[in-house]
C-alpha cells in the first residue's frame, strides 16, 4: 500500500506549480461505488445486492464512470480512479 500512495504522489508531484494538471473527471457517489467494488473482484450482480440496485444499474453506473474517464475496461476504470484519489487503496480491502 505505501507503494502505490508513494507513486501516487510522485505522479502529482511532477506537474510543475503554475502548469494545467489533468482534468479528474467529476463521479457520483454511486459510481465510486461501484468502482470500488469492481477493484474487489465484485462482478454486477453482486454489486448490485451489496448496493441493492440491479445489476443493469450497476452496469450503467460503471459505463457511464468508464466514458468519463474514456477508458474501455473495467480494470483501467479501477486504476485510473485510484491514481487519480477518487478511491483509496483500502476501499479494495474491503470484505462485504
Amino acid at each position: 500500500m505505501f507503494a502505490f500512495e508513494a507513486a501516487r504522489r510522485l505522479q502529482r508531484a511532477r506537474w510543475a506549480p503554475g502548469t494545467k494538471t489533468p482534468d479528474i473527471p467529476a463521479l457520483s457517489q454511486r459510481e465510486l461505488d461501484c468502482i470500488a467494488l469492481v477493484g474487489c473482484g465484485k462482478g454486477n450482480a453482486e454489486i448490485g445486492g451489496i448496493l441493492n440496485i440491479s445489476p443493469n444499474t450497476v452496469r450503467q453506473y460503471i459505463e457511464d464512470a468508464m466514458r468519463k474517464y474514456d477508458v474501455y475496461k473495467r480494470t483501467e476504470l479501477v486504476v485510473r480512479a485510484l491514481f487519480d484519489g477518487q478511491i483509496c487503496y483500502r476501499a479494495l480491502n474491503i470484505r462485504r
